[in-house]
C-alpha cells in the first residue's frame, strides 16, 4: 500500500468542515476540496456520494471518508469502500497543469455562481483581485465530471491565476496550501459580490491596475 499520511486525511476532513461553515457548498456533495502531498504526489480528495456513502453535507465528513489517489485517479488504499468525487478529473488536470499548486477549493458560493450562470468574467474592481491574478475568467461550459470541463477550467486559470469560474456551475480557487486556496475563495466571493452590487446600482465596476498591487500583502 502507498505511503498514506493519516494527518493529511485529518487536514482534508477539517477543510471539508470549513468549506461547509463558510457556505461554499449548498449541501450534499456540492463542490469539493483536495490536497496534494508534495512529498509523495498523492492526492487526498473528497469522496463521491453513493447509496452506501450518504453525504448530508461536507460538515459531516470524517477522515476515514477522504479518498487517497494518484494523479491518474487510481485509488491507492487497499479495500477502500469509497470513490473520489465526481469532479476528481478537474482536480487532477489542475494539478498537472500547475505543479506549484497543492490545494484546490471547488465552490458553489452564491455571488461567484451568479457570474458563472451569466457566463461573465468578474472584473478586477477591488484590491483583492491582485491576489487572484486580476480578472476572473468564466470557463466555457462542460458537463459535470467531464474532460471538457476540466480542460476549460485549466485554460481559464492559465499559468498564474488563482481562481476561475465554471459556467452554469460554480468556481475554483487554488493555492500552494489550503490557507492560500481558501483565501482565494474568500476574495473571489467578495469580488463577485462587489461587482454584482455595482452592476445592480447601474454602475459599471471600475477596474484597478493589479500590476500596482502586491498579492502577498493580502494574505
Amino acid at each position: 500500500m502507498a505511503d498514506i499520511d493519516i494527518e493529511l486525511k485529518i487536514k482534508v476532513a477539517k477543510a471539508c468542515h470549513l468549506f461547509w461553515d463558510k457556505h461554499l457548498t449548498t449541501g450534499n456533495d456540492g463542490g469539493d476540496v483536495s490536497l496534494r502531498d508534495p512529498a509523495t504526489g498523492l492526492i487526498y480528495i473528497c469522496p463521491s456520494a453513493t447509496s452506501s456513502q450518504v453525504i448530508p453535507n461536507w460538515g459531516a465528513v470524517s477522515p476515514t471518508d477522504i479518498v487517497v489517489t494518484d494523479i491518474e485517479g487510481n485509488v491507492v488504499e487497499a479495500n477502500t469502500y469509497v470513490k473520489p468525487t465526481v469532479e476528481c478529473k478537474l482536480h487532477y488536470e489542475i494539478y498537472k497543469a500547475r505543479p506549484e499548486i497543492n490545494a484546490i477549493v471547488h465552490s458553489h458560493a452564491v455571488y461567484s455562481t451568479i457570474f458563472a450562470a451569466a457566463g461573465m468574467n468578474i472584473p478586477p474592481c477591488i484590491v483583492e483581485a491582485a491576489f487572484l491574478g486580476g480578472e476572473v475568467v468564466c470557463a466555457g461550459y462542460g458537463k459535470i465530471g467531464s474532460q471538457l470541463l476540466a480542460d476549460n477550467v485549466v485554460k481559464a486559470l492559465g499559468p498564474k491565476k488563482k481562481a476561475a469560474l465554471m459556467m452554469n456551475h460554480g468556481a475554483v480557487a487554488i493555492g500552494k496550501t489550503f490557507r492560500e486556496a481558501f483565501t482565494a475563495s474568500d476574495y473571489l466571493e467578495k469580488l463577485a459580490k462587489v461587482a454584482f452590487m455595482c452592476k445592480s446600482m447601474g454602475a459599471e465596476p471600475i477596474c484597478v491596475d493589479v500590476n500596482d498591487l502586491k498579492d502577498e500583502t493580502l494574505i
